[in-house]
């Protein structure tokens, strides 16, 4: 018998043309749903959620990171802000899958990775089209890549 597996809800950061893949792909994940999405600024946002069919956007980062029905934010903003993404999610209770280059250096990846476990949440950052084909992220920076941490999550 299969055991019954909940929905993971997804909040997307970020409205650009690699976002738009990222819920495309997810759509063919049964146990995903993508629930929210926030981009820099409301219409943006808006845009976004009418054209993909997610039921909420948020004008803001800070307010996605908030949203008590996300269990997990992908954050496919610019490289440069990946860190201050990330850390707004981890820092709220947000399980993370962010876009590569996950930081500009191993410092920044470091700090994201400390917070990660100091939380006990999911984070991974890499090559997001090769986790969903199956192969291993990619993701260049000398840094434990993903972590799993006993949570009663989905993860």
């Amino acid at each position: 018998a299969r055991r019954h597996r909940r929905m993971v809800r997804w909040g997307i950061l970020g409205a650009g043309h690699i976002s738009s893949d990222f819920v495309n792909a997810l759509k063919l994940v049964p146990d995903a749903t993508v629930v929210a999405v926030a981009a820099s600024n409301g219409p943006r946002a808006e845009e976004f959620a009418k054209a993909h069919g997610i039921a909420r956007f948020h004008a803001s980062y800070a307010e996605l990171s908030k949203d008590p029905d996300v269990d997990i934010v992908y954050v496919a903003t610019l490289h440069t802000s990946h860190r201050d993404h990330t850390l707004l999610c981890l820092r709220a209770g947000k399980h993370v899958l962010v876009e590569k280059p996950m930081a500009v250096n191993e410092k920044q990846a470091r700090r994201m990775v400390d917070v990660a476990k100091e939380k006990r949440l999911f984070f991974d950052g890499g090559d997001v089209d090769q986790i969903f084909s199956g192969g291993a992220a990619s993701s260049r920076v000398a840094v434990p890549r993903c972590h799993r941490h006993g949570s009663n999550s989905a993860f």
